[in-house]
């Protein structure tokens, strides 16, 4: 084996000088590591290499270690820079027992880093955590539905929206007023609590911290130490059970970089967090004015992302709202899911909802791709409530989408007090953590706690399955979700009379039906004691409790 040290890669918190809070990896050797800590599957470990030349332009040169596991399966892993003369390589095994390696940098002529050469054993998975039990990297399942753990689990996205993490108004160390010593740890763990996937975060505010963002072969120590603090976001996220979906730059400020320098960034990005349980939205608003060559070199790096990923996650992009959405990306072949923003109420459709046939035709599209509502009436822009945000998410998911992303004023770009005045033409202004306590973020996991209740990746839209007695406006419907004739949820919206008449379709006359209520404001299943025969034409529903929205969830014996 050779000199270079395989390592697990730990991470903590260490005080350094001036009594300051430095975020840094704690570093094990794997001959020194306790019986507890082995490599062990689907978690990071990490190879550490020291370059024995010196390299002036380090950011040119090109590590990749060649891992070979059980049964011949192989994976192209590249390093990456870590300032000085260390190189790194972060791979988490996608199976236990042994894994063999040979780097390869020949181009560098330094024998510290070209074909080195070593193995170890990672043990199999094991905890609570799904991401560290499934394996975070995210698939399209066989259905091409909705998204998977890495080992086939249907896995529910529930995300939130910090465009600006990670970076200064986000700041994993200090909190600019608000609760606890971390403003993400505090986002984060409050998101894991209620129930939460997904994080998507677009380093929005990092062309302006790191001028030289955009122009990797100019990176030095400085940029270095950047990256480096900002590895415990992700660290923090995955013990958190949360999957960072990331992204680098809105729009405009990508309009210059050339292709080559942001192949080089992403290159670097994929190598440093790739081994975590993270994915690729590359960019926001991609095609926002529809910029030609914007685009084109967009697309153009969205296969570089894919092909240099050793794990060929499932990916996407952020698009501009909808309506001017020209869906550049949809049939790209490294596409493998359709994100749609649907804007913020009366921006996009004239204050009502997205309509539900906006969904059901993409759901339908051929050829098919799983389908996310990934931006749509945030709280608190403008006067949108908790209700309203209710409404989007059910008539989303119900109508196809394998889940759907919250976001909140306040957090999305994130405000640091209450005499802050930024984006008011989004609306009222209020300090991150007063928005984290807004009430529609909590009933958003609700929403999980719901779908996860039954086989939610079983179910499909049913949009004619429901009649009322009158006539129902578009943005009231009632919508059911089906599986065969056995299982039915049934989102039943507000400002619909308790006495109104609802029917059903599609049950059947052999079976009978549990029936439970749902809360959907407060999270709460309420039994309905009796059961319902099932009928071959329409079968009357029970009336709700109240003039509220509800969900009905129908189960067959």
């Amino acid at each position: 084996m050779s000199d270079v040290v395989v390592r697990v890669a730990l991470f903590a918190m260490k005080r350094i000088a001036f009594g300051l809070i430095k975020l840094s990896l704690l570093l094990i050797a794997l001959s020194a590591i306790a019986e507890d800590m082995p490599p062990r599957q689907w978690r990071v470990s990490e190879l550490v290499f020291t370059a024995r030349e010196e390299h002036v332009s380090p950011m040119s040169l090109n590590l990749t270690a060649n891992f070979v596991g059980p049964g011949g399966v192989q994976y192209e892993v590249p390093g990456f820079w870590d300032g000085g003369n260390t190189w790194r390589v972060r791979f988490s095994p996608p199976a236990p027992g042994e894994w063999r390696y040979r780097t390869a940098a020949a181009d560098s002529g330094d024998s510290g880093l070209d074909a080195q050469t070593g193995s170890f054993t990672a043990q199999r998975a094991s905890g609570v955590n799904p991401l560290f039990v499934h394996g975070g990297f995210l698939r399209v399942s066989p259905s091409k539905r909705y998204l998977t753990y890495s080992d086939g689990t249907p896995f529910f996205w529930l995300g939130d929206t910090w465009w600006y993490c990670p970076g200064k108004l986000c700041p994993i160390v200090g909190s600019y007023g608000g609760p606890g010593e971390s403003m993400f740890k505090t986002l984060v763990d409050a998101r894991k609590e209620q129930g939460y996937t997904v994080a998507q975060m677009l380093f929005a505010g990092l062309p302006k911290e790191m001028p030289a963002l955009f122009s990797p072969q100019q990176w030095r120590e400085r940029e270095i130490r950047q990256w480096r603090m900002m590895d415990d976001y992700f660290v923090y996220a995955n013990q958190q059970s949360i999957v960072p979906f990331i992204g680098i730059g809105f729009s405009k400020p990508l309009n210059e970089p050339g292709l080559d320098d942001l192949k080089r960034l992403w290159r670097y990005v994929v190598a440093r967090y790739g081994a975590f349980a993270v994915g690729w939205l590359i960019a926001g608003e991609y095609n926002k004015d529809h910029k030609q060559a914007r685009v084109e070199k967009l697309m153009s790096l969205g296969q570089f992302i894919k092909d240099i990923d050793p794990y060929r996650r499932a990916m996407s992009i952020h698009p501009w709202v909808y309506k001017k959405d020209k869906r550049q990306a949809w049939d790209q072949p490294w596409h493998d899911f359709i994100m749609l923003q649907c804007g913020h109420k009366d921006w996009a459709f004239k204050g009502g909802p997205p309509p539900t046939s906006l969904y059901l035709d993409i759901y339908h599209r051929r050829p098919r791709k799983p389908l996310l509502e990934d931006e749509c009436d945030y709280e608190g822009i403008k006067d949108i409530d908790a209700q309203r945000v209710r409404l989007v998410a059910y008539r989303a998911i119900q109508s196809g989408s394998f889940g759907f992303t919250y976001g909140a004023h306040g957090i999305w770009h994130p405000l640091q007090s209450y005499g802050e005045r930024r984006l008011t033409h989004y609306g009222n202004p209020v300090p991150w953590w007063d928005a984290l306590a807004r009430p529609g973020g909590a009933q958003m996991g609700h929403v999980r706690r719901l779908y996860e209740s039954v086989d939610w990746w079983k179910l499909e839209p049913r949009p004619d399955a429901v009649t009322a007695t009158g006539n129902l406006p578009e943005n009231r419907q009632v919508l059911a979700k089906g599986f065969e004739d056995r299982l039915f949820v049934i989102y039943i919206p507000s400002d619909i009379e308790p006495d109104s008449e609802l029917t059903l379709q599609g049950t059947s006359s052999r079976l009978r039906y549990n029936m439970t209520w749902f809360n959907p404001r407060e999270g709460k299943f309420e039994q309905i004691p009796r059961r319902l025969n099932g009928s071959p034409g329409k079968l009357l529903l029970p009336s709700r409790p109240d003039d509220q929205d509800w969900v009905l969830v129908m189960s067959a014996d």
